[in-house]
């Protein structure tokens, strides 16, 4: 079943000292990419994240799909995620499944042998 659940976006308009306030930020935390502190779209960001972890980890659910919002449909995508999810279920033991648009190189993929959709890294 795909649904859309958009009460846990969190605006990065709407954070202040107040909305924050409940966060521990690491001591002189800084980018790793970028070597500064994070925006205020990343903190939202990750709050929006957060709350979708959270939900998942409370209600115990055996999988869920998080889509972003800049997700562009292709033909035929509600069957290949079927089918994705048909070989995630084979698997067996995981926990996370990331899927990314990859513009780099792709040669530190590893593809399982018995899966078409499917692929690691280390």
């Amino acid at each position: 079943m795909i649904g859309n659940k958009g009460s846990y976006i969190v605006h990065s308009v709407a954070l202040n000292e107040t909305a924050l306030k409940h966060i521990k930020f690491l001591p002189n935390y800084a980018d790793p990419y970028h070597k500064r502190a994070m925006t205020m779209g990343e903190i939202g960001c990750f709050l929006s994240h957060y709350n979708i972890w959270k939900e998942i980890v409370d209600k115990e659910y055996d999988s869920i799909l998080v889509l972003e919002d800049d997700i562009r449909f292709e033909p035929f995508f509600r069957s290949k995620v079927q089918s994705l999810m048909q070989e995630v279920h084979q698997l067996g033991d995981w926990d996370l499944i990331n899927g990314v648009k990859i513009q780099q190189s792709t040669s530190f993929l590893q593809p399982f042998s018995r899966f078409l959709f499917l692929v690691w890294s280390l």
